[in-house]
């Protein structure tokens, strides 16, 4: 395509998304007013009306995809010399997710948010190196790790702030609590390649999905609160927060 037409076409894209330089909400998404005594009701509503939207992600609000979500890098340390890197993270089946609570308080500036999700796959690039019920682990290659059952309780803290004249919300901190049930993990290449070695480990650690989980838990839990913490921040970033939740 010649470079003037797709340079065009990119500035018609941008035309759609912004007016006279400023961000506008799409039509479509239902706004809920802050008078509205059933408020919380109303946002989970306009959420499920959206939900169809999310997996690729709404632009004009800076809502980026959730299927896949995709993240740069993940790292653990634990106390047992376990270390575990994942690079070209994306985590799957986002969109299976139920909300079970929802409170937003304007006043203080929080928002709590509790959902469960059936299954979450994390795939990425690895690289391995330490122990794990007693197994001397080492490898890199590519991972991946089912986490089953899923319980997410996010407490999100902000504060208000002023931008251009105008007040904005603006979260900065997310206190993630999760429960999982279950997990699996397939890591390709450990001990440089042998296929016989690679099978045998894996079955173990997938004999026992709860050791698992303890050393996982604090790169999964900082996933997730990058998740939220991102979905939320972009939002009312964007937007002044009586365009977002008119009086």
């Amino acid at each position: 395509m010649d470079l003037k037409i797709t340079l065009f076409f990119l500035i018609c894209c941008s035309c759609t998304v912004y007016s006279n330089g400023k961000a506008t909400i799409p039509s479509f998404i239902h706004l809920c007013k802050q008078s509205d005594p059933e408020m919380n009701k109303c946002i989970l509503n306009t959420v499920t009306e959206l939900k169809p939207n999310l997996a690729k992600g709404i632009p004009e609000i800076r809502l980026v995809p959730l299927s896949p979500f995709k993240m740069e890098k993940l790292s653990l340390k634990s106390g047992n010399n376990l270390e575990l890197e994942l690079t070209d993270v994306e985590l799957g089946n986002l969109m299976s997710f139920e909300i079970e609570h929802f409170n937003m308080d304007l006043g203080t500036v929080g928002v709590e948010l509790n959902m469960k999700f059936p299954l979450v796959e994390v795939k990425g690039k690895y690289k391995l190196k330490g122990h794990l019920l007693l197994l001397d682990l080492n490898g890199s290659g590519h991972c991946v790790i089912n986490l089953k059952d899923v319980v997410l309780k996010t407490k999100l803290y902000g504060k208000r702030t002023q931008k251009a004249g105008k007040e904005y919300l603006d979260f900065n901190k997310c206190d993630v609590d999760i429960q999982i049930s279950d997990a699996d993990v397939n890591f390709e290449n450990l001990f440089a390649g042998n296929k016989q070695l690679t099978d045998q480990t894996n079955g173990v650690l997938n004999e026992n999905p709860q050791a698992i989980l303890t050393e996982f838990q604090p790169m999964i839990s900082s996933s997730f609160r990058s998740v939220i913490l991102t979905v939320v921040s972009n939002v009312f970033n964007s937007f002044p927060v009586d365009e977002l939740l008119p009086k």
